[in-house]
């Protein structure tokens, strides 16, 4: 890995792991609680909190993986490829009618 993150990826990061972690987490825990023989008023009440609190660490982790991948795929990439001299369609000259 090693590579860093400037702000502005470790914001789309944390971002991101809001947005997904916080849904996933309390789908877990209210199936878990669902299937532990709970009704379903209260395996919601049991997840709305815990989704809040550990969302955005488990969501985060997905984030920053992504970042990190992201940042090594472009320092990856130098200098984009230039096309052959030869690969290059010959140019069409006019003739005088």
């Amino acid at each position: 890995m090693g590579q860093e993150l400037d702000e502005h990826e470790a914001g789309l990061a944390v971002r991101l792991g809001v947005m997904i972690g916080i849904p996933v987490v309390f789908v877990l825990i209210a199936v878990a609680t669902l299937l532990a023989g709970q009704g379903l008023s209260t395996s919601v009440q049991a997840a709305g909190w815990p989704a809040v609190v550990a969302g955005p660490y488990v969501g985060g982790v997905f984030g920053l993986l992504y970042g990190q991948t992201r940042a090594a795929e472009v320092a990856e990439v130098h200098e984009l490829p230039r096309p052959a001299a030869e690969a290059a369609p010959p140019a069409v000259e006019r003739r005088a009618a």
